[in-house]
């Protein structure tokens, strides 16, 4: 799509666009003012041709249907893409190659300018930027769209800025400490999934991976926010409505009542009522002092002040509840997904994993906090798989102040793209495939790999600790207990939290002396 030549922005040097290479401005195109323009993150990749890949998985039966559209343009916009058989070939990457930012990430690293909608978008990726970003994080703000902020509410730490982000920073964070009772709670509800999934696999052969998994991190984010003062059940589908809602192209789906948009807003207002009761209860039955001896972040929240030592608002608590519940939900499911699916095929690192968890095994009690923060394979494995398959793949900023990169300048209000995906992906010594062992600090001493799947700097997710702890202690259970390989991968859906919503799982109990050896047990389904 060309636009009339009067709209076309004129960038450093005076022409169309411009890429950044040594800190010089590289006309792309030329003298010809002709430019492919990009109209959103959700249809960028429709724009490339699709590309063959090396390996194809097998899978059985027909293929899953799509879901159902948002909206009328949703076929359009969604981003989704059939990539059964992408993930070997050339690795991670492929699953976005026709991602036309990451295309041109990867091939005009560090960065580039271009036209999405009516702004000048600054799209930038690499370790330099992640260093550079996390000393003028202070200078930049939030810059998400309309609908994520009528999601979350406009006093959620998440779209806030100033004294106001970093004092309610600091009270979330002081909340979201992991202690032994949330590994103990952890391990419940691990084994309960695995469980589930094998009995799943014993029926039909197969079980899909994404339900089991949002019911997990659901009792594990409500468990941690609310704790003891409320079950929380009844919402779990206002939730999914709230999350699906969160990024709308065109601000008038909010007023249409088949729009994901749309429902999500009124079931905000059923999450929004069912906060405030439990706020109400906890005002009645504890006290401040009690505070500190609870794991719910709830009580924290209560009887926590602002930055002029007053209470908090009853709207201010409950925006930052609901931000809490859709970052810890929307993109840990998905991350524990990706763990069975990286690890399907790993058999020399899930012997390493059994290996360690098994000096932390004492019947079938829950690991201590000590032992799974002091696990270095279960830790490698953890972030290489978040490394390959981050839920969060890109950070929105916009610029407060007139800010410099590589010789660039980025005028002040430019909204910026940082793409987290494209560090992980394309700058890391040993690429995209699967390899813990670059996160291994006795190999690779004053060599960190580029990594941030939780942003960087002051506006770093607060509860990544919850995820690592998770994480590890579902792979404590998982190995060496059980086997799983996988069935069918279905559709691939890159947004607005890239997973295998269709991914088809055998999951068996590992008991050799019972049943036989782990692929006749796998055979036999």
């Amino acid at each position: 799509w060309h636009p009339p030549s009067r709209s076309r922005p004129k960038n450093l040097d005076g022409r169309t666009e411009i890429a950044m290479r040594d800190g010089k401005g590289i006309d792309r195109l030329g003298s010809r003012p002709q430019v492919v323009r990009l109209w959103s993150a959700r249809a960028i990749e429709a724009m490339a041709p699709p590309r063959a890949h090396a390996k194809v998985v097998a899978r059985a039966g027909p293929a899953p249907r799509a879901p159902a559209p948002r909206c009328p343009l949703a076929p359009i916009l969604r981003g989704t893409e059939d990539a059964r058989g992408m993930v070997a070939g050339p690795g991670a990457e492929a699953l976005f190659d026709r991602d036309v930012a990451f295309r041109r990430l990867r091939e005009q690293a560090p960065g580039f300018r271009s036209r999405v909608f009516v702004q000048d978008w600054t799209f930038l990726t690499g370790k330099k930027v992640l260093q550079w970003l996390s000393e003028v994080e202070e200078d930049t703000l939030p810059n998400y769209p309309q609908s994520f902020r009528d999601m979350v509410g406009p006093k959620a730490a998440l779209v806030s800025s100033g004294a106001w982000h970093r004092h309610m920073y600091k009270v979330i964070s002081a909340g979201l400490t992991v202690k032994q009772e949330d590994v103990d709670h952890f391990h419940i509800i691990c084994k309960e999934a695995l469980e589930e999934m094998t009995e799943i696999t014993e029926q039909d052969g197969c079980v899909l991976a994404e339900p089991i998994m949002r019911k997990l991190t659901y009792k594990a984010v409500v468990t941690k926010v609310f704790g003891k003062h409320s079950d929380f059940d009844e919402y779990f589908e206002e939730l999914l409505a709230v999350t699906d809602g969160m990024i709308a192209i065109f601000p008038f789906e909010k007023y249409l009542p088949w729009c994901a948009y749309y429902k999500g807003i009124q079931a905000r207002k059923k999450l929004a009522s069912g906060i405030q009761k439990v706020i109400d209860k906890v005002r009645e039955s504890e006290l401040p002092s009690n505070v500190e001896t609870n794991s719910d972040i709830i009580s924290t929240l209560v009887f926590g002040v602002d930055e002029a030592g007053l209470p908090l608002t009853d709207s201010a608590i409950v925006d930052n509840v609901i931000a809490l519940l859709i970052g810890g939900f929307d993109n840990t499911f998905s991350t524990m997904g990706w763990l069975f699916f990286t690890l399907a095929e790993e058999e020399e690192w899930l012997n390493q994993l059994a290996a360690e968890f098994s000096n932390s095994r004492v019947g079938d009690a829950a690991p201590t906090r000590g032992d799974v923060s002091n696990w270095k394979v279960g830790d490698m494995v953890s972030k290489e798989v978040l490394r390959m398959h981050s839920a969060v793949g890109a950070l929105f900023r916009k610029a407060g102040k007139e800010l410099k990169f590589n010789g660039w300048t980025i005028p002040k209000g430019s909204p910026m793209y940082i793409s987290s995906r494209g560090a992980h992906l394309l700058d890391n010594e040993h690429g995209s495939g699967f390899h813990p062992e670059r996160f291994d600090p006795a190999l690779n001493a004053g060599s960190d790999p580029a990594y941030f799947p939780f942003g960087n700097g002051p506006r770093i997710c607060s509860g990544r600790h919850i995820v690592y702890f998770l994480m590890k202690v579902m792979l404590f259970n998982a190995v060496p207990d059980y086997r799983w390989e996988i069935v069918d991968m279905g559709e691939f859906r890159k947004f607005p939290i890239p997973s295998y919503p269709y991914l088809k799982i055998k999951m068996v109990r590992a008991n050799p002396e019972q049943i036989g050896s782990v692929d006749q047990m796998l055979a036999s389904i």
